[in-house]
């Protein structure tokens, strides 16, 4: 039986305890277009949940690759560098600063295109990417998209049948294969959805 507040198997009042995979898997997880995915970055969320993932699958064994920008210092089994820090500069930076991302974050918001027209800098990375997928992806290959439908073009052109949505928790999700970190961030998801269709 599933206890839908935890999430786990139960038999009566005990847990049932997950057996160690033995297979590993091969994991393509979308980085970031508006920030590099580095410890660096500790106020950006997508950026922390990124970072960790790879950390723990790495650390399982699972082969991960990682498409970001430059600058990205995440652990993973290989990094495809998608866009330099002069191009993130050029998109999101002020004129004539030239250090990291172009802007100091500590003063405000991350800067993004989640919510607004496309930007070129997207563009490119989602054609970076599709053109490294057509060459080195497997049938049984995953791809994680933390970020629903900013990047669901990626997903939907991959042709890869194992996608999932790591940390879901925000608006625009929709991948099948969805993973929240708690009851409320999966529910929520859901309550909109309702609401929208009432």
């Amino acid at each position: 039986m599933i206890n839908p507040y935890y999430g786990r198997e139960f038999v009566g009042e005990k847990p049932l305890m997950a057996k160690e995979v033995k297979r590993k898997y091969r994991f393509h997880y979308l980085g970031l277009v508006h920030l590099p995915v580095s410890d660096e970055y500790v106020g950006c969320a997508f950026t922390q949940k990124i970072f960790k993932l790879c950390k723990m699958l790495v650390s399982l064994g699972h082969e991960v690759i990682l498409y970001g920008a430059e600058g990205s210092n995440a652990e993973c089994t290989q990094f495809i560098q998608t866009h330099t820090l002069q191009e993130l500069r050029k998109q999101w930076g002020d004129p004539g600063n030239n250090e990291n991302i172009g802007y100091d974050y500590h003063k405000e918001m991350f800067r993004h295109d989640f919510n607004g027209k496309e930007t070129t800098l997207k563009r490119k990375y989602i054609n970076r990417v599709l053109a490294h997928l057509s060459k080195n992806k497997k049938p049984d290959d995953f791809i994680l998209n933390p970020m629903g439908t900013y990047f669901k073009e990626i997903t939907k052109k991959s042709g890869l049948f194992l996608v999932c949505e790591p940390g879901i928790g925000y608006r625009g999700s929709c991948e099948n294969i969805k993973l929240s970190k708690a009851l409320t961030y999966r529910t929520l998801p859901m309550g909109v959805i309702i609401l929208v269709k009432a």
